[in-house]
């Protein structure tokens, strides 16, 4: 049975003007994935938090709205960020935007961290700049990867020890 729903069937007489049906669409879809995704004004603060950088990062959404994103970051990265800001809004240059997924921690509202991919994009509403990043939990990814490492170290080990045959064979 599918669910009966409100308001109008058509796309077009609920969303008369099409940048707003396509903005609509927009937000739809960064509310349902499973990357945490948030934007931020020319200033850095929070203005877009989606339901999964609420259950990775522990803040609601309530919560991060005009925050600084710095309220995310690890101390050790705030002052790069602040001078890559700066730079952005000074010379246009960026360095992360629009280039591949870098892996760094962020941090959660109990003041853990966490591994992340994180891939950002800059986009601009009435000619102000705005960025967004994409966050992608990795910890089981360089969990497995470290088992597969240890794993191949110790086949390794195994494959070099030159009494290993000896030893293996059975006794007469």
């Amino acid at each position: 049975m599918i669910p009966s729903r409100s308001g109008p069937a058509d796309p077009e007489e609920a969303f008369p003007d099409p940048g707003q049906a396509a903005e609509h669409h927009l937000r739809s879809v960064a509310q349902s994935v499973n990357d945490a995704i948030l934007s931020a004004d020319r200033d850095g603060h929070i203005v877009f938090w989606n339901p999964a950088a609420e259950a990775l990062l522990g803040h609601s959404a309530e919560e991060a709205m005009g925050q600084n994103l710095t309220m995310i970051m690890p101390e050790r990265y705030r002052e790069a960020h602040l001078r890559g800001l700066a730079r952005l809004l000074k010379t246009g240059e960026t360095r992360l935007i629009g280039r591949s997924a870098v892996e760094l921690q962020t941090l959660r509202r109990d003041g853990s961290e966490v591994d992340v991919e994180l891939s950002l994009g800059m986009w601009e509403r009435d000619g102000e700049p705005f960025c967004t990043g994409a966050r992608r939990d990795i910890t089981e990814r360089l969990r497995a990867q470290g088992y597969v490492r240890a794993q191949l170290a110790v086949a390794e080990v195994v494959s070099d020890d030159p009494d290993r045959d000896q030893r293996s064979a059975p006794a007469s």
